[in-house]
């Protein structure tokens, strides 16, 4: 099992931070900032904008109702990832296609 989490371990060093690991040799460095992230992830996502938080909860509510998601407020674990996914990605589309609406001056 020790194996299997060293592995993972130098995995993410190498993919984060763009370097074969060597074995033998802890970045030190890279152990914080995976530290960051996982402590981070565990917390949720964070808005760069909190006070937009509720406009993008509704948001986000109103794309799962377009599309035939039944996203509810709370616990959603009964979802799929592709159900939740869909959200996601559908949230993404429809906020690229406003920038590209407001950038070309609609």
């Amino acid at each position: 099992m020790t194996g299997d989490v060293v592995k993972f371990h130098c995995i993410w060093q190498w993919n984060a931070v763009g370097q074969v690991p060597q074995p033998g040799k802890q970045n030190e460095d890279a152990a914080q900032k995976e530290e960051m992230i996982m402590s981070s992830n565990k917390s949720g996502s964070k808005m760069t904008v909190p006070q937009a938080k509720e406009a993008m909860d509704r948001f986000k509510m109103e794309v799962a109702s377009e599309i035939g998601v039944p996203l509810s407020q709370g616990y959603n674990g009964d979802l799929t990832s592709a159900q939740n996914g869909s959200v996601g990605g559908e949230m993404v589309r429809q906020m690229i296609k406003k920038q590209e609406e407001q950038m070309a001056g609609k």
